[in-house]
């Protein structure tokens, strides 16, 4: 889900949380995590962006008429549970979550500004989902006002398919939490580029939202797709189950391009 949302008065953009695979949209001072795994938006993160309104957090509204017949109506629509258009999670990244469609519904409830803005994105997701190569267009605008070269670029953009494989293989044996995307990612990025995410960063001097990898050469993003790669190709060769195979995998591959880059 690679979504650009255009600048307004409301500051609006869209940062990639790669250390959890979430992507956050920033709403004036507020981030709003999307889970791109299974299409679900924080609705206690766009309460929060929405100031906080007493007695319209997300346990209020679903009690509410109009969202009851709504959420009947999405779940029979595309044939699910309620628990899977909405639901509450706790930990790091808890709160109430709920299906996009869900969201646009509950940021209407809120306030409109946010509403129009919400709009703007799943318009934006939509696209994309049509025709894919708005959004690659929208990311290749972006790196060149940031000033990369077309040959990073291109390898940025093969390491994103990577990346993607890389997730969903993890995902298919069963490494499917954040926590475990996060730990399987640092387990290379600790072997290839001698730290973690949350390391690297501040080493580098970079703020907490920002995209690892769209401040790295052009060296180290091949680098850490070629261990992605080898990661991928252990797991399903060698049928990996499980969160620690996984993560075991990750580490090798990671120390093999180590090796090859010593």
């Amino acid at each position: 889900m690679n979504i650009y949302l255009a600048t307004s008065s409301y500051s609006v953009l869209i940062e990639k949380m790669k250390s959890n695979n979430l992507i956050a949209l920033k709403y004036q001072d507020t981030l709003i995590s999307v889970d791109p795994t299974n299409n679900l938006v924080s609705l206690t993160q766009l309460w929060k962006a929405a100031n906080s309104p007493k007695n319209r957090d997300p346990r209020r509204w679903t009690e509410t008429d109009g969202s009851a017949l709504f959420l009947l109506a999405l779940e029979k629509k595309l044939n699910v549970a309620t628990n899977d258009i909405l639901k509450t999670v706790r930990g790091r990244n808890g709160g109430t979550w709920g299906h996009w469609q869900v969201a646009l519904a509950y940021a209407k409830y809120l306030d409109p500004n946010l509403h129009i803005q919400v709009n703007e994105w799943a318009k934006r997701y939509v696209e994309e989902e049509v025709d894919p190569e708005k959004g690659v267009d929208r990311a290749v605008k972006n790196w060149k006002r940031q000033g990369k070269t077309d040959k990073w670029i291109q390898t940025r953009l093969e390491n994103k398919q990577v990346r993607h494989q890389f997730t969903s293989t993890l995902q298919e044996h069963g490494a499917s939490k954040p926590f475990h995307y996060a730990n399987c990612t640092n387990a290379i990025n600790k072997q290839v580029l001698g730290g973690t995410s949350k390391e690297l960063k501040q080493t580098m001097g970079l703020a907490k939202s920002a995209n690892l990898r769209d401040n790295l050469s052009r060296v180290k993003v091949a680098a850490l797709g070629l261990a992605e790669a080898l990661a991928e190709e252990d797991i399903e060769e060698n049928q990996r189950q499980g969160y620690k195979q996984c993560l075991q995998s990750c580490d090798e591959a990671g120390n093999k391009v180590k090796r090859a880059l010593a």
